[in-house]
Parts: C-alpha cells; sequence; structure tokens
C-alpha cells in the first residue's frame, strides 16, 4: 500500500498535468460521503468520489503510482474534496454493502484521507497538524460509516427452571428447559484493526506529515 503523500509540489504538478480534479465528468457522489465531509469541514461538502470506471481514473492511476495520492482539497474550491478510487471506493463499499467486503485496510486509508482532506476544507493548512486531526477524528468518521467499538451479538442460551405440573391427583415439580436468545455487546476487533492500520499507514508518512498538534 502506498503511502497517503500528497505534498504540495506534487498537487501543483497533479494540477498542471492533467487537471483530472477539476472536472467531476467520472466522479461519484454520495451523501454519506458528503455528510462526513461536511461534518469535519464545518461547512457544507461534496466529496467527489472518483471509482473503477470512467477517463479521469486514468490520470489518478498515474498519481497514485507516481506520488502516493490519495485525495486533493483545492482551496480554489473550498466546498469540494476530491478522492482517488483507492480512497473513495472501500468509503462506497462500506456504504453499499459492508466493511467486510471493503477490506479493513483500504477502509483505513479511506476514511483517513477523507477527514485529512476535510481538515484542508476546513482551513488547516499545515500538514502535520491536519494529519494530527484526522488520526484524532478517525475514530468518529468510523461510527459515521458504521463502525463501532462494541458490536452486538446473539447468544443462544438455555434457562432451565422449576415449575409446578399436576401429575394425576398430585402437584409436583419438575424442571423445564427452553433455548432463549439473548443479545450482548461485545468488543468489535475490526474496530481495533482498523485503528491499527491507519496508525501504521500514519506512521509511514514523511516527516512533514508527522508530529503535528491537532486543537480542534
Amino acid at each position: 500500500m502506498h503511502n497517503r503523500i500528497k505534498a504540495l509540489f506534487c498537487l501543483a504538478l497533479v494540477a498542471a498535468t492533467v487537471g483530472f480534479a477539476k472536472t467531476a465528468a467520472a466522479a461519484v457522489v454520495h451523501p454519506k460521503l458528503d455528510s462526513v465531509a461536511s461534518e469535519f469541514a464545518g461547512h457544507p461538502m461534496v466529496v467527489d468520489c472518483y471509482t473503477d470506471s470512467g477517463a479521469d481514473v486514468h490520470a489518478w492511476d498515474i498519481t497514485y503510482q507516481l506520488y502516493g495520492v490519495y485525495g486533493v482539497f483545492y482551496p480554489s474550491m473550498p466546498n469540494d474534496v476530491f478522492l482517488s478510487p483507492a480512497a473513495c471506493q472501500p468509503l462506497l463499499t462500506t456504504v453499499n454493502s459492508s466493511l467486510q467486503d471493503a477490506g479493513l485496510r483500504p477502509f483505513a486509508v479511506g476514511a483517513l484521507t477523507l477527514v485529512h482532506e476535510s481538515f484542508h476544507a476546513r482551513g488547516w493548512v499545515n500538514e502535520a497538524d491536519t494529519e494530527a486531526c484526522a488520526m484524532k477524528y478517525l475514530p468518529r468518521a468510523m461510527q459515521d460509516f458504521g463502525v463501532y467499538p462494541t458490536k452486538t451479538i446473539a447468544v443462544k442460551k438455555t434457562v432451565t427452571r422449576w415449575v409446578r405440573r399436576k401429575v394425576g391427583k398430585r402437584i409436583v415439580r419438575v424442571r423445564s428447559s427452553r433455548v432463549v436468545t439473548v443479545h450482548r455487546n461485545v468488543a468489535n476487533p475490526d474496530y481495533g484493526h482498523v485503528i491499527g492500520w491507519a496508525t501504521e499507514n500514519h506512521n509511514t508518512l514523511p516527516p512533514q506529515y508527522l508530529n503535528g498538534t491537532c486543537n480542534a
């Protein structure tokens, strides 16, 4: 998995050479992604989500391979965030199908990228501080996508009790057993794994993305 390297000179080169983010012709817009981005940006946002089809994806393929670009925010377009197929497809799959179908690691990278770019849209410029906020608010974003620290499971349990029954002319006490289904909250291992993948990805970023401070 490539790093989410989005250094400013790379973005300038991307914008100047391919201009893929300036047209959303091949992009998919989903209200869930817009809602999550708006939450962290602090104002209404549109997430232009590039998937596995469309002419502009070829530009994303080039930049992804060369620079590891997962997402882009242009200050000149303050209400838009652009996500590459590698970042966006896992989020769409999680919304439309399940986290398991999306994959824990791809989802972690996609969610972290979405929050990171949304904080740029909020006005954060410093990459280290923006990344620090992305890590800080990732758990909230995960819950927006339905990934919680705990999950409810159904457990079958045999319940036995003493009951009174009439046997002939006598009233006797006998055991009565039945199987019931109870629901329990247990730790969700997927939640911890997603945090782990996001942390691993974060730790591989260049120095200018590390050791920031999030005061939001």
